[in-house]
């Protein structure tokens, strides 16, 4: 993608379709503007072209009369020659343009001007009646001191000149008579604008073969400095654009050379324009991507001026106050105070209410203050309380601390910082340590898996000798057994150190309890067990993985089963309690727990102290860490000999929505 958007002939390319799109959408949107804001588009082509040479006709018919009309002495003639009082005239037409004329009087006599030899696609009769009167473009009043006149207009279309006949014939045929045709460009080319804009806007400041953004040298130019040269460059083509309209409305007979270089100049200052916005538009998005676009101002850069010159005063003389002791900032306060309270009280001596106003403010300023100091001591008095209790987590906020006060306080945090870069090296030991379980674990695994396969081998030879069909046994039993400590240590330490992927979703815990008891049904009945299990009837939704919620209440059912007194029950139950599902296991210990909650949860600690029995003391550490990794809390109750499993979980959205209606039953479990 950065080939195409930072190569540098691509984004040439893009600048010039870009100024014909935009010359092409101004040129096709005019003509609808036109014909629709007028309300031209119901109108016969015809009617329409005859309508607009009238007009056009009308203007020059009195520039023409007027031109050649005299008052010498109070008497009115008309000038047959080429002159004229305002410049050469052709005698039978208005200069190099196509309109032709006669003038006739009250008689019908021709008094300037010739009919024409040619058939003119237009005729147009003007009336010039006493006391009419003519303002030239200079503001002077010309009036028509003699009798009735008719001017007859012929307009010629033989010529191929761009007079304002010729551009209304145009846009008669080419727009008027068109219209589907110029909307249809105005869409491409207005679809065309918004592709090359995001291609160069895409494109800004990246280079071929390189992701990074490069700043050229208009992108270090101040940006509200270019942001003005760009209004004032604005406002010259609005007001070029705005002559040159003015020109083409008004032209009397205007040459097919000027004509042309006005529009030449016209289009010029539009691509320059334009080449101007796109540069503008593209070094805006170079700035944003590379986040300079408001530092690289001169009002930031000013800005950043004040703020430094002002922080520089602030700090010499906040270097020279905090060089003091204690008690002479104290003092130096104390005496500034009671010098502004001095010039209060003289300044108010004869006034009550004035003595009132002043006392009144600088008490609260007085209270504020000690109020202030007051609640730094608070704040330095709790941090040091809880460093004194181990709480490392909560550094002592300083930030509204004052003077000597901020100091304390940043001292107790580097004690904290102290300390707790000590508790970090041991728990950076303690991942060493179950990192090296894991990878001794890892590396068990390969030789373990050949005592197998071999084991699984040997079994299938069938030996005929009964001892050795006993040592293999024995074999593929501890190898089985070594294998189960690997997984459960790979396990554990994975769970521990929450490299385990969790996607959460809801989970329906009665249903997760039903299947769980169904697998170890088998099993339980085998030790002699019975399984209780109540739950309420409603459904019970937590947010939760399915999964390892699955390996959590796996672990705690293989847990019971190996560890309950025989011809005993274990109870399982399911409630919900404060938008939380609570599942308790309870049940009968067949040894004597000797030992603490804290101690059964750490890792390789089994309540059979004996280890007659089969495991690697790693099910409920394992149980516990998964149960965190989803949000809940897994925690053990020790009475005598029950041995009481507590797993907590967060309730799904909908069910903690309803949770209030339907968790009536509380958890007297727990």
């Amino acid at each position: 993608m950065n080939r195409i958007t930072g190569n540098t002939p691509a984004k040439a390319t893009a600048m010039v379709l870009l100024c014909l799109s935009v010359l092409l959408l101004i040129l096709s949107s005019a003509v609808p503007i036109v014909v629709y804001g007028n309300n031209l588009n119901n109108i016969d082509a015809k009617v329409l072209r005859d309508n607009l040479f009238s007009d056009l006709s009308r203007q020059d018919a009195q520039l023409v009369f007027y031109g050649r009309y005299y008052v010498v002495d109070g008497k009115a003639y008309f000038d047959g020659n080429t002159g004229s009082q305002y410049g050469n005239m052709d005698p039978n037409r208005l200069g190099a343009s196509s309109f032709y004329y006669e003038i006739k009087d009250e008689s019908g006599t021709t008094v300037a001007g010739a009919k024409p030899e040619f058939e003119p696609v237009f005729v147009h009769e003007e009336e010039f009646a006493p006391d009419d009167y003519y303002v030239t473009n200079a503001g002077e009043i010309i009036y028509n001191e003699g009798s009735s006149h008719t001017l007859y207009a012929y307009i010629d279309r033989s010529d191929s000149l761009l007079d304002k006949y010729h551009i209304a014939d145009l846009l008669i045929e080419y727009g008027f008579e068109k219209q589907g045709m110029w909307l249809a460009i105005l869409a491409g080319s207005l679809l065309s604008i918004i592709v090359l804009l995001i291609f160069l806007v895409i494109g800004a400041g990246r280079r071929k073969d390189d992701a990074e953004v490069k700043e050229r040298l208009i992108d270090r130019v101040p940006y509200d400095l270019l942001i003005g040269i760009y209004l004032v460059s604005a406002a010259f083509v609005i007001l070029f654009l705005d002559n040159s309209i003015h020109y083409f409305s008004y032209m009397p007979g205007t040459n097919i050379y000027e004509s042309w270089l006005v529009i030449v100049l016209s289009v010029v200052v539009l691509i320059l324009s334009t080449l101007l916005a796109i540069m503008l538009l593209m070094t805006t998005s170079v700035r944003i991507k590379s986040r300079k676009l408001f530092k690289n101002t001169l009002i930031y850069r000013v800005f950043v001026i004040i703020i430094r010159l002002i922080k520089r005063i602030f700090a010499k003389t906040g270097f020279v106050f905090k060089s003091l002791p204690l008690i002479w900032k104290t003092s130096l306060i104390l005496v500034a105070w009671f010098i502004l309270e001095l010039f209060g009280i003289a300044a108010t001596a004869n006034s009550t209410e004035g003595m009132f106003i002043l006392w009144f403010p600088s008490r609260i300023i007085m209270a504020l203050f000690v109020l202030l100091i007051a609640a730094g001591l608070r704040v330095l008095q709790a941090g040091g309380r809880r460093l004194a209790g181990g709480d490392l987590q909560h550094p002592v906020e300083t930030k509204h601390l004052i003077g000597d006060l901020r100091r304390h306080g940043e001292d107790l945090n580097s004690i904290s910082r102290g300390m707790e870069l000590a508790v970090e090296e041991q728990l950076r030991s303690e991942r060493f340590k179950t990192e090296l379980i894991t990878n001794v674990s890892h590396d068990i695994k390969t030789p373990l898996t050949s005592i197998i396969n071999y084991a699984d081998l040997l079994k299938k030879e069938d030996p005929k000798e009964e001892k050795i069909r006993e040592y293999v046994a024995i074999i593929d039993k501890h190898s089985q057994r070594l294998k189960k400590l690997t997984e459960d240590l790979v396990e554990a330490s994975k769970a521990s150190t929450g490299n385990i992927q969790v996607s959460l979703s809801t989970c329906e815990t009665g249903v997760l309890l039903d299947q769980t008891a169904g697998e170890y049904q088998d099993k339980l009945d085998a030790c002699g067990l019975e399984l209780i299990v109540n739950k309420p009837e409603y459904s019970v939704s937590v947010w939760a993985d399915g999964r390892l919620l699955w390996r959590v209440l796996d672990n705690v059912f293989n847990n019971a089963c190996k560890y309950s007194l025989p011809g005993s029950r274990i109870y399982v139950s399911l409630s919900v309690w404060q938008h939380q599902a609570i599942i308790t296991v309870k049940n009968i210990s067949r040894y004597a727990l000797n030992i603490s909650s804290d101690e059964l949860m750490e890792r390789f600690v089994r309540g059979d102290s004996s280890r007659s029995t089969e495991g690697s003391g790693l099910g409920l550490a394992i149980a516990r860490s998964l149960t965190e990794l989803q949000g809940g809390s897994f925690l053990l109750e020790i009475d005598g000999d029950l041995f009481k499993t507590i797993i907590k979980l967060p309730l799904s959205l909908e069910q903690s929505e309803t949770s209030e209606d339907n968790t009536q039953t509380t958890a007297q479990e727990v």
